[in-house]
């Protein structure tokens, strides 16, 4: 695998009959399953190339696209299968990171941006039990918090 991308290697290693999205969603092309050679998604860098791809489009607009367009027309036997990572194996997405200001604000309504809200609005005793489970993204609020403070 040494002289070939993480997606062209999933792809010739995934069953002839499963379904891969375009070449333009190859980063969020993660691995396929085991026992069904379904391609994996990352949903979160999924929406970040969506969001990329569509810069105009509101992020539940992105998010509305993707059930609709892209998990919707998904066959549900050859895939390809989404998944959401979680705590320390997510990280902050690009997005997030481009967007924190507008999140801490309201925007997006998914469960990362609901995370981020409740950090920035939590103590220290609940930040410090937060970032056990979610240590990117605790620090992602407090690298913004010490920012937004020095512009003030």
């Amino acid at each position: 695998m040494k002289n070939q991308t993480t997606a062209t290697w999933i792809c010739e290693s995934a069953d002839s009959n499963a379904r891969v999205l375009p070449d333009h969603y190859d980063n969020a092309m993660i691995g396929i399953l085991f026992d069904t050679s379904q391609v994996v998604y990352d949903y979160d860098s999924l929406v970040s190339e969506v969001a990329k791809e569509m810069p105009d489009l509101a992020y539940d607009d992105v998010l509305d696209h993707i059930s609709f367009n892209i998990i919707g027309g998904a066959s549900p036997e050859w895939g390809p299968t989404f998944v959401n990572l979680i705590g320390q194996a997510r990280g902050v997405t690009p997005w997030e990171r481009e967007n924190l200001s507008d999140i801490l604000g309201g925007k997006g309504t998914d469960f990362y941006c609901k995370l981020y809200r409740l950090i920035s609005h939590g103590d220290g005793p609940n930040r410090a039990m937060l970032k056990k489970s979610y240590p990117e993204q605790v620090n992602a609020v407090l690298e913004w918090e010490a920012v937004d403070a020095s512009e003030k």
